[in-house]
């Protein structure tokens, strides 16, 4: 997915308009353009909503929600409650409530009730998120199945195998196929007639993340899960990402974008080849 870089055009933009008795009022509105990043050191969660994504950022007596439409665009004119506080806008998509509320907190966006589970306590994952990084890409293979939306209605399931030095294969569920194997790729649109084609070289594994990310909190630990959230500002992205607390792989990787609601589910690591140039 193509990384997107736009600059915030206005944050907020102050009317003042006449009231009756030669009163004034004062109407804050959000001009259009990509919604600020979240808060430096704020905990942060992201679920899908319709054909739009939705953030939290928590900080110690505020949170700070972030509307994104699927075109990049911060999303404005909502009626936003969080733990039952009403939000004031703070930028373009965003809105923002005075709260401490943690554990399970509702979010109400125009009526439609989206429920995050914030932790009480949630330490720093930056050096875990890192560890994570390294050890994914010194895996000789993983093994995922991929849920990928881009609304409630358009959705692909795909099984990879990634494997090192710079193997990949997919296989989209009802569409095509593809196998990489270093510059040489093949596509198939039936899974017997091959077309051969060149490509660049992808190293793998590859984790679905890159570094630098910020926001990197523990939400959780438990006997053999640990989950953890952070923020990717070069696409951006939303990420909570769950690993074996003990071998520090992959469970599951939850990323939320603009139209990208992704879930991948991990199936094998380090398991034999299975990587192979088509018959």
């Amino acid at each position: 997915m193509q990384a997107r870089r736009v600059l915030l055009l206005s944050t907020v933009v102050l009317v003042v308009a006449g009231c009756g008795g030669g009163a004034t009022k004062l109407r804050v509105e959000a001009a259009k353009g990509v919604p600020p990043a979240p808060p430096a050191d704020a905990v942060v969660l992201a679920l899908e909503n319709g054909f739009n994504a939705v953030a939290l950022a928590v900080e110690p007596q505020r949170m700070r929600v972030t509307v994104v439409g699927p075109d990049g665009q911060g999303v404005n004119h909502e009626q936003i409650t969080v733990a039952g506080v009403p939000t004031t806008v703070c930028g373009a998509g965003c809105y923002e409530a005075t709260t401490s509320a943690r554990g399970a907190v509702t979010m109400v966006v125009n009526g439609r009730r989206l429920v995050y589970h914030v932790p009480r306590v949630a330490p720093s994952a930056a050096s875990l998120l890192a560890d994570a990084g390294r050890v994914f890409r010194r895996l000789r293979s993983v093994h995922y199945v991929e849920r990928l939306a881009s609304s409630p209605f358009d959705q692909l399931l795909t099984r990879f195998t990634l494997e090192g030095p710079n193997r990949v294969a997919y296989r989209i569920s009802g569409g095509s196929d593809a196998i990489v194997i270093g510059t040489r790729r093949w596509d198939s649109a039936d899974g017997v007639h091959w077309q051969r084609s060149e490509s660049g070289l992808l190293p793998q594994p590859t984790p679905p993340w890159t570094a630098p990310v910020t926001n990197a909190h523990v939400l959780s630990r438990t006997g053999d899960t640990l989950r953890n959230s952070f923020y990717e500002p070069s696409i951006p992205a939303w990420f909570v990402l769950t690993l074996d607390p003990r071998t520090k792989h992959p469970r599951n990787v939850d990323m939320t974008a603009t139209a990208h609601f992704m879930r991948d589910r991990y199936t094998a690591i380090n398991g034999p080849r299975r990587i192979f140039p088509p018959r």
